[in-house]
């Protein structure tokens, strides 16, 4: 296989603004020819920029044409539907990910920051690429599983801004990512669901070692050896797309002895699952098995509505955008490296205190027995 040539790093119109002594808006005019701008100062401007080797992109160049001044563009990459070549399919906007873009749509509209969504490249050497045809003065990666360390590298080499959402790297924290802190909300569920009376809980993620899946097994190993009660709760991973595989798994957990008296399920559609399981046994949520989960697109409408945190996906895709904003000076600097959200509890009608174990029933004299 021909190994490819290193991507070189783009050059961004701000270096050629601090060249010519001007303002970003001062250079893209004249690279764009608006009127106002002297002969002399377009001509410098422009040698300037061929010096450098500064190429604007055709994205741009379109929206000059139209009249149009933008100087900001903001590249969303996002993946390919699952089964779709990546370089010639759509792209996906699961539910997870819509939330995050909204945030992003919204606060890059208020921001006057042009959005680009386009498909996920091979960003180890597309990313230059992905700049020169898409118009990108930055990027802004909502979570799939196929980032990777070398993608992170790919998008340093470029010189463009960037940030990942609900993605990080335990071993460089210094990747400008915004998250969720679903460890914290492990920890806070634990504790809510303790001091209610459950000791013994179970937690059911996806399978896999995400930056996400260790957070939340992180803050369930936490939170269960602070209160004691590690040695009586279970952690489960199980594939979210193999249906047939979680519901054994739910299966599992519901006909132990004795079974859980709460099960955390991180994905709302496997904490449906466990609602469905419980009532063709018999067990009533929330009075015999308290659910609690993560998200919130389906939570308010199961029977009963589950409970649990709303990971407040919208306010990560803004908070994105505003960590891109700052490299711009749009906004003041805010947060380097991983920036967590706390997610929000909702309290709805999943949970309730520990069932209370009765001993079983002795025999007793009844006293209007003639015997």
């Amino acid at each position: 296989m021909t190994a490819r040539p290193p991507a070189r790093r783009r050059v961004r119109l701000k270096e050629v603004a601090k060249a010519a002594g001007l303002s970003e808006g001062q250079a893209s005019a004249a690279l764009s020819g608006y009127r106002g701008v002297s002969d002399a100062t377009r001509e410098r401007v422009r040698k300037i920029a061929a010096d450098l080797g500064y190429q604007p992109s055709e994205h741009a160049r379109s929206l000059s044409g139209r009249g149009r001044r933008t100087t900001h563009r903001l590249a969303v990459v996002l993946n390919a539907p699952t089964g779709v070549d990546r370089e010639t399919g759509g792209i996906a906007v699961t539910p997870f990910v819509s939330p995050m873009l909204e945030g992003i749509m919204l606060r890059a509209s208020e921001l006057d920051i042009d959005v680009r969504l386009v498909r996920w490249p091979d960003l180890a050497s597309g990313v230059i690429e992905l700049a020169a045809r898409d118009g990108a003065d930055a990027v802004v990666v909502p979570s799939f599983t196929g980032l990777s360390v070398d993608d992170v590298a790919a998008l340093r080499d470029s010189g463009l801004p960037f940030v990942l959402l609900n993605r990080h790297f335990v071993t460089d924290p210094t990747v400008p990512t915004v998250i969720a802190d679903v460890a914290g909300g492990i920890v806070e569920l634990v504790s809510r669901l303790t001091a209610a009376g459950h000791r013994r809980m179970a937690l059911l993620t996806e399978v896999g070692e995400s930056s996400v899946v260790a957070d939340y097994h992180r803050g369930w190993q936490e939170a269960t050896t602070g209160h004691g009660i590690a040695d009586s709760c279970v952690a489960t991973r199980v594939s979210h797309a193999d249906r047939a595989a979680r519901d054994a798994a739910i299966a599992d957990l519901l006909d132990r002895e004795p079974r859980p008296t709460a099960i955390v399920a991180v994905d709302e559609a496997a904490a449906h699952q466990i609602l469905a399981q419980a009532a063709a046994r018999g067990i009533t949520v929330p009075d015999q098995l308290s659910v609690v989960t993560f998200e919130s697109m389906i939570a308010p409408y199961t029977t009963p509505p589950l409970s649990g945190h709303d990971l407040r996906l919208s306010r990560i895709g803004a908070r994105g955008v505003e960590r891109i904003a700052a490299d711009w000076g749009l906004v003041p600097t805010g947060a380097e490296g991983t920036e967590t959200i706390p997610p929000r509890y909702v309290d709805r009608d999943s949970v309730a205190p520990a069932p209370t174990l009765h001993s079983p029933p002795t025999d007793t004299i009844d006293p209007n027995s003639k015997d």
